[in-house]
C-alpha cells in the first residue's frame, strides 16, 4: 500500500503543478507579478506589457507537462478507491460496498489488479536496478552471478532480520 500512496502522492504533486501554472497565467493576464519580481522590475509602462504571450507559454508548458499523466489521471479515483476505500466517495468512483463490489463491478477489481500489479513491478525493477547499481561498484564487479542474485534478494526484500534472535542463536567460537 505504501506504493500506491506514492503514487497518489505523485499524482497529486502533478495536480498541484497543474495549478500553478493555471494561477501564474491568470495572474499575469490580470497584470499581477507577484510570482515575477524580475518581470516587474523590467515593465516600465504596466499598460503597455502584453501578457498574451506569456499565458499561451505557460498554457504550452501545462498541456506538454500533463500529456504524459493523461491516462494515469483517468484512474486517480480507482487508484484512490483501492488506496483506502473508507477515505473515497463511493457515488464519485461509482463503487459499491461489501460483496457486491466483486460482483457488480468485475472490470473495476480487473482494473484495480492491473493498476497495482503494473506499479508493483515497476517499482520492484527500479529499486533491483538502483540497487543493482550500488552492489556492482567498481570493485566488486566481479561478483558471480548467484552471488549477485543473492545480493539483490536481500537489497529489495522487506522482511527485516530479528538480529537479537540471531545473535542469541549464534555459537561463540571459545579460544583455543
Amino acid at each position: 500500500m505504501e506504493l500506491l500512496s506514492i503514487l497518489l502522492m505523485m499524482l497529486n504533486d502533478v495536480a498541484a503543478f497543474e495549478a500553478k501554472l493555471d494561477l501564474f497565467a491568470q495572474q499575469l493576464q490580470e497584470g499581477n507579478f507577484t510570482h515575477f519580481p524580475v518581470r516587474l522590475s523590467q515593465v516600465t509602462e504596466p499598460a503597455s506589457f502584453s501578457p498574451s504571450i506569456y499565458c499561451a507559454y505557460l498554457r504550452a508548458q501545462k498541456d506538454y507537462f500533463s500529456s504524459p499523466f493523461m491516462d494515469i489521471k483517468y484512474l486517480k479515483s480507482v487508484l484512490a478507491f483501492t488506496g483506502n476505500p473508507f477515505a473515497c466517495d463511493i457515488q464519485a468512483t461509482s463503487v459499491a460496498c461489501g460483496n457486491l463490489l466483486c460482483n457488480t463491478y468485475p472490470a473495476l477489481i480487473h482494473c484495480a489488479v492491473k493498476i497495482l500489479t503494473c506499479f508493483g513491478s515497476t517499482y520492484l525493477c527500479e529499486s533491483a536496478f538502483s540497487a543493482m547499481g550500488i552492489i556492482k561498484s567498481k570493485k566488486r564487479s566481479l561478483l558471480t552471478d548467484r552471488h549477485l542474485t543473492d545480493c539483490l534478494r536481500a537489497a529489495t526484500s522487506e522482511q527485516q532480520p530479528d538480529l537479537k534472535l540471531l545473535v542469541k542463536r549464534m555459537q561463540t567460537q571459545i579460544s583455543h
